[in-house]
């Protein structure tokens, strides 16, 4: 399932969704989030090995999930 998404569709340096990349289009706020909480993981400032994604049937939780492994 999903395999056409490589990332989150981020820009490096600022973490702005960009408005179609890597697969993924909308969900601006959720992507930006996500890359904010990844960069936050790997630089050690949260601890834990998951997070929890809600939200209503359909609302692309499984592709952010595909783009954050």
């Amino acid at each position: 399932a999903h395999s056409h998404i490589r990332g989150l569709g981020l820009d490096e340096k600022t973490l702005e969704p960009l408005d179609q990349a890597e697969g993924l289009v909308g969900q601006k706020a959720a992507r930006k989030a996500a890359g904010i909480i990844l960069r936050m993981i790997k630089q050690g400032k949260i601890s834990g090995k998951g997070i929890l994604i809600a939200g209503e049937p359909g609302s692309g939780k499984t592709a952010l999930a595909t783009a954050m492994a």
